[in-house]
């Protein structure tokens, strides 16, 4: 189960997979996706996972708000919580709600930030043990126009040029990049179901493929995400692929049972 805290979530474009969700600050309404963005990042989740449920989590507010969202989608029993978004300033009701979050296992994993609107990596990227993750483009290149970087930043994954179906237009950021990441996480997790998320967090650093200077960096930081590798029985005597989306196409993966990913062939580890 995927929490995606975002701007909610139309559920009749994800083919049964939206649980019942909430919104914070509960305003009796219901998390009908009226902006689109977290929709696009359920459907992005579900490309890379595509057998995950996704609990959809409508937040209008700053940093408190988002700690509400946490704690909720933690007692719901979400394993993954996607925050695609991003707060300017952390508050401790948030560093408690991330906090209790991975320590009951939870892999909380955030969008390190989009240059246009942050200058540093923003909350709850920026706290410890949560997946802060930064923009690659088709070529595994960081992007510096478009992603934040620091030295927060725990991996990367594809974000520039993503689209969700092909009628859309391809669209770049770090949401991409995180929402991506929350889905090889759910794969790992559905691989490996008696890891602890601390385990998974290894298993995802340790397997990411090194880019930029030889270990990690305020761009990369351990690498780009590499769900092969991440999910492979034996990563370091099995060819892996580097991840590197030009073009997610949720319709062609529902009709191929699995993401389409755009692939480099990468040497072996030894």
């Amino acid at each position: 189960m995927v929490a995606v805290i975002d701007t909610g979530v139309n559920a009749a474009e994800l083919a049964g997979a939206a649980l019942p969700g909430r919104s914070f600050p509960d305003l009796g309404t219901d998390v009908h996706d009226e902006n689109g963005h977290g929709t696009r990042m359920a459907r992005v989740v579900l490309a890379a996972a595509p057998g995950a449920k996704v609990l959809p989590v409508k937040v209008a507010g700053g940093a408190d708000v988002l700690a509400d969202a946490i704690t909720w989608a933690t007692a719901n029993g979400a394993q993954v919580i996607n925050v695609s978004q991003g707060a300017k300033r952390r508050s401790d009701r948030l560093v408690a709600a991330v906090r209790a979050a991975i320590e009951r296992g939870v892999i909380v994993v955030a969008a390190a930030g989009n240059v246009a609107q942050d200058t540093r990596v923003p909350a709850p990227a920026d706290l410890d043990g949560v997946l802060a993750i930064s923009a690659v483009d088709a070529d595994g290149r960081f992007r510096p126009d478009i992603s934040v970087s620091g030295p927060e930043v725990d991996l990367a994954a594809p974000g520039v040029g993503i689209a969700v179906s092909p009628e859309d237009k391809p669209a770049s950021g770090t949401s991409y990049a995180a929402a991506i990441t929350s889905g090889v996480v759910a794969l790992v997790r559905a691989r490996y179901p008696d890891l602890t998320g601390e385990e998974v967090v290894r298993k995802l650093t340790g397997t990411a493929r090194d880019a930029g200077p030889p270990g990690p960096d305020p761009e990369y930081g351990a690498g780009i995400v590499d769900p092969v590798a991440a999910t492979a029985e034996e990563p370091s005597t099995v060819a892996s692929w580097v991840l590197s989306l030009g073009v997610l196409a949720v319709g062609a993966a529902a009709a191929s049972g699995g993401l389409v990913w755009w692939r480099r062939r990468r040497s072996q580890r030894s």
